[in-house]
């Protein structure tokens, strides 16, 4: 399994503590690999939208592609391999629907299909305020989902517990969310 995030220059430190986190956690699980790539400053959709070629691109080499978001990191120890379901999609819900800061796809021809179909969804999407998370909405009923916990998979600083595998920093001010996730790693 493979465990991928993206960051511009903007979330920079951010990236760098999700990237830590991610780094620690594929040392105690060693079956687990990660890798992290930087969203280029002319890429011409919202930052968002670049988490799909990576993911598609994993895809290719590896049975399962877990995706965070750089406001969030891995602060549980279970392998995230014993989490994930063996279906297209592992996600969670927020008041706002599924939430695509974290999620896993299956390698299966129903995961490529729909990556691609996000991909071609972009220029609909980009103005929207949760873009590929919006366009993932009009469809994600057709697919196979496994409908994660939210305090465990995706936990909001409000929703954890002694269960939560990864937590969720979205929405705040940048300097918060990173106060936030350097404060969490001290303790993970």
């Amino acid at each position: 399994m493979k465990i991928v995030t993206a960051f511009n220059n903007e979330f920079q430190r951010l990236g760098e503590n999700c990237c830590e986190s991610l780094r620690r956690h594929c040392e105690r699980h060693q079956n687990e690999t990660w890798q992290h790539y930087h969203i280029p400053g002319d890429f011409q959709y919202p930052p968002s939208f670049f988490k799909l070629n990576v993911i598609l691109s994993a895809l290719s080499d590896s049975e399962q592609v877990l995706w965070i978001d750089a406001d969030a990191m891995i602060v549980g120890k279970k392998p995230m391999s014993e989490l994930l379901a063996n279906t297209t999609l592992n996600i969670a819900r927020d008041e706002n629907g599924p939430n695509c800061g974290v999620m896993a796809w299956t390698q299966t021809s129903e995961s490529f299909q729909a990556l691609e179909r996000l991909l071609a969804l972009r220029d609909e999407f980009k103005d929207h305020i949760w873009w590929e998370q919006a366009a993932l909405m009009t469809f994600i009923d057709d697919l196979a989902v496994h409908w994660q916990e939210k305090r465990i998979f995706n936990a909001y600083q409000e929703d954890q517990c002694g269960e939560t595998q990864i937590l969720h920093i979205p929405g705040l001010h940048i300097h918060e969310r990173t106060q936030i996730l350097e404060e969490a790693l001290t303790k993970c």
